[in-house]
């Protein structure tokens, strides 16, 4: 074991520690050495570990308060699932563009209306169509599903946004 005078820094070694006083042979300074024992490190592991298991509770607290918050800014969440070119009975091509609704809370909303945008590839807005989806209420953590034809020239439409014109709780 190393241990170093504390006046003059000389370094020394035992082969066994004592819990006596030692006197230093260069400037005869006298100390009691510090006994290193197991516990220090069982007790740096036991802090590692509850450190770690507060980052984790920290985590998870904070993930749990987003969700919520989220939840609060957007109850109802609309996306589009699906979306086919097709051919009406005048041969006339159309987009059918398939979504749903989803209620991400534990409350019944009215069902909003929802604006369907598409884009040209200079990203330049080329329709914007207002849906009314089949239903009047979505319940608590449920989705409906809607379909709409978008009659615009299916070449030219390079993206299709979604978005939620209003919520009625």
């Amino acid at each position: 074991m190393k241990i170093k005078c504390d006046f003059c820094k000389t370094e020394y070694t035992l082969n066994r520690m004592t819990n006596k006083y030692v006197k230093c042979a260069i400037c005869g300074h006298v100390w009691a050495p510090q006994t290193n024992t197991y516990k220090s490190v069982w007790v740096k592991f036991c802090l590692s570990v509850c450190a770690l298991l507060a980052v984790v509770c920290f985590c998870f607290v904070a993930l749990t308060i987003y969700k919520t918050q989220s939840m609060k800014r957007k109850p109802i969440v609309a996306m589009i699932t699906e979306n086919k070119v097709k051919t009406d009975e005048d041969g006339k091509l159309y987009i059918l563009v398939s979504g749903m609704l989803k209620n991400q809370t534990n409350e019944i909303y009215g069902v909003p209306k929802i604006v369907l945008n598409s884009f040209d590839k200079n990203k330049e807005q080329i329709s914007s169509q207002v849906i009314e989806p089949p239903a009047t209420f979505i319940d608590p953590k449920t989705s409906i599903t809607f379909s709409q034809k978008l009659f615009v020239n299916p070449e030219s439409v390079k993206k299709l946004t979604i978005e939620i014109k209003e919520i009625v709780k």
